[in-house]
């Protein structure tokens, strides 16, 4: 786990609390229900900004694995 305690910031903006860390599951089984949900569907990726595309794509480069969909993104707060 890159992260396993929630920063000051992180619980403020998110309410994200150390048990909610501690009871989550890792990135790579996350992303392998993801997967296993889309497998067959056409999706796209959307997010408000860039942060969320940013730090998923770093997470699976340190975890050496794709995204489980595809490059395309659409940033909604630009549009």
């Amino acid at each position: 786990m890159r992260q396993p305690t929630p920063t000051g910031c992180c619980k403020q903006r998110t309410s994200i609390t150390q048990a909610d860390v501690d009871a989550a599951p890792l990135f790579p089984e996350v992303a392998a229900r993801v997967a296993s949900f889309l497998a067959g569907r056409r999706a796209l990726f959307c997010s408000w900004g860039d942060y969320d595309k940013n730090q998923l794509a770093q997470d699976a480069a340190f975890h050496k694995m794709r995204l489980p969909f595809g490059k395309e993104h659409v940033n909604l707060k630009k549009r």
